[in-house]
């Protein structure tokens, strides 16, 4: 299947949305550039849904501009925006097969029969359902169905590719394997995409950019890299990943205090922070902790063994304990619960965080 070539992605512009007094979008802005995919990643409640169903043409903003492919399209019907929708459930039409649900987007098109037929069998295909053409949805598994609803939904070449939360229905083995199938396609294809899910590890995986939102507002866009390594304030660090994070007050020099006394040698930082992290495979084990800027003794409290890798509770006081995550070989046994162990970081893998919008 060839892809239509775009000029523009998706421009959305101070977009703002209430329901009553209740504000669910303050003066969005996001750009998606041609051929990326985007997650829309936060807990429920942030307004990453409300944003989606703006662009969709569900929801109609209460201020804003939507841009699609360079065309104003704020206020034009969702049928009219040229966007193909995967949603959780699938929402595929029980009494069609396979074959009639993905043609079904060409047929309100009024594509020609013959070029429907090829179309339908090159999207199938791509998705490894090329042999199921004739079955119903209902003798499908979730997954399989899932993939029908992915191919009725880049079957027309659409402009722009929406996904809902389109995995939360999938057991964890069969999510992670179609995870990897739709960024494989959607690279394949090249299109634009807007992906939402409240799945952290799923946005890693899948994204060009992250775009993490709370309270109606993005509080970072990114990178995978960025978001994880740098975030930009309190809540990212909070949301994305397993971190040691602690209310720290500035001390002189590249110095902070946590807890009730304990000194932390951290690289510095311009912005107003109160608060700072350290994500725990950069925290280092026994011999490794030497020369390090921070190195502490403490003593181990949960270990959690995964096989590969281990990860364990340092307690270095009475209020503060370190996150660790090694890799097995690394380390010449599982350390037990109540086992003394030096533990250190360097100054660099301390980030400084404020409490951000």
């Amino acid at each position: 299947m060839n892809h239509v070539q775009r000029a523009e992605g998706l421009t959305l512009t101070s977009i703002q949305k209430s329901f009553g007094a209740y504000r669910a979008l303050a003066d969005v802005n996001l750009d998606v550039g041609e051929g990326q995919l985007v997650t829309l990643l936060g807990p429920s409640g942030s307004g990453k849904t409300t944003l989606l169903n703006i662009i969709a043409g569900f929801q109609y903003a209460d201020a804003g501009i939507v841009s699609l492919a360079g065309a104003d399209i704020s206020h034009v019907a969702p049928a009219k925006r040229d966007i193909g929708m995967v949603f959780q459930n699938y929402a595929l039409f029980p009494h069609m097969s396979v074959a009639e649900n993905v043609a079904f987007p060409l047929e309100m098109r009024t594509i020609a029969r013959a070029e429907i037929k090829t179309r339908v069998h090159e999207a199938l295909t791509l998705v490894a359902l090329e042999n199921h053409a004739d079955r119903l949805p209902r003798q499908l598994s979730g997954g399989q169905q899932q993939r029908v609803a992915l191919a009725r939904a880049f079957v027309f070449q659409p402009k722009l590719m929406l996904l809902d939360e389109p995995l939360g229905a999938l057991d964890r083995k069969l999510r992670e394997q179609i995870q990897l199938e739709i960024r494989r396609l959607q690279q394949r294809l090249g299109l634009t995409t807007v992906f939402v899910t409240h799945d952290q590890e799923e946005a890693l995986i899948l994204s060009d950019q992250i775009a993490v939102m709370n309270h109606g507002k993005i509080q970072q866009l990114g990178s995978p890299v960025d978001i994880y390594a740098r975030p930009a304030n309190r809540f990212v660090a909070e949301f994305i990943g397993e971190s040691s994070l602690f209310d720290a007050t500035p001390l002189a020099g590249n110095t902070a205090r946590i807890g009730e006394g304990l000194t932390v040698v951290h690289g510095g930082g311009a912005q107003a922070w109160n608060a700072l992290m350290v994500r725990p495979e950069r925290v280092r084990p026994a011999a490794d902790a030497d020369g390090l800027a921070n190195v502490f003794e403490g003593r181990v409290g949960e270990v959690v063994y995964l096989g590969e890798s281990i990860r364990l509770r340092v307690d270095v006081s009475k209020d503060i304990s370190f996150l660790a995550r090694w890799q097995t070989h690394e380390l010449p046994g599982v350390p037990a619960p109540g086992e003394t162990m030096r533990i250190g970081f360097r100054s660099e893998d301390v980030q400084l965080l404020g409490e951000g919008s």
